[in-house]
């Protein structure tokens, strides 16, 4: 496991974080869509049929939210172009389809980046949270999971209910310190997607 990482929340854990933006905003010159996970995602199943393509950027939330789950309607596509929920976004799973708002978010970049609390994410949460229209602009369905969603902190344990399980796309490893624990549970998410399969395929 390496160990020359740079800690969280520090100067260049932050200037690795703003990497991405800029990132996404490349590949969009030359690509219709992209989307970006963090190297905590397990990919269940192909997650490109679940994305919603036609909105403009698409995020995992940060915790469980209610706005959100609400305004994606359980999966339905015909909820995905809900302007009113903005819930705390968390930069492990991005979807982006809009050359000039990607451009937008790099632009929220400080000018000095530093140490600190404040990651990316919170700039660019408080930057869409003064945008006038935000149409096109919501929650990744929850099929695009975080383990902050569910809890507790730091277990390695999935305790997602199984019919969630069975239905991911992703699930994002965070809300776990140190690396071999995030290493079990993303060997524990495989686990537990095939015990939630197979129990729908008992008599």
């Amino acid at each position: 496991v390496p160990t020359n990482e740079p800690r969280f929340k520090s100067k260049g854990y932050n200037v690795l974080l703003w990497m991405k933006w800029n990132f996404l905003s490349i590949v969009l010159e030359v690509a219709p869509r992209a989307f970006f996970i963090d190297s905590d995602v397990v990919l269940v199943q192909n997650p490109f049929p679940h994305l919603p393509t036609h909105l403009r950027f698409a995020y995992q939330a940060e915790t469980r939210c209610k706005l959100c789950a609400a305004c994606l309607g359980r999966n339905d596509p015909s909820d995905w172009d809900c302007t009113l929920a903005m819930c705390p976004p968390n930069g492990g799973q991005l979807y982006f389809s809009d050359l000039d708002l990607a451009r937008w978010m790099v632009a929220q970049q400080p000018q000095k980046i530093t140490s600190g609390p404040a990651l990316d994410q919170t700039y660019i949460e408080e930057a869409l949270l003064e945008m006038p229209e935000r149409r096109g602009i919501t929650c990744l369905p929850q099929r695009f999971a975080g383990h902050c969603w569910y809890g507790p902190f730091n277990t390695t344990l999935v305790t997602a209910p199984p019919h969630e399980v069975r239905a991911l796309a992703t699930y994002h490893a965070h809300c776990v310190s140190f690396q071999t624990r995030k290493l079990e549970l993303m060997k524990n998410i495989w686990t537990s997607v095939g015990e939630a399969r197979r129990a729908l395929r008992r008599p």
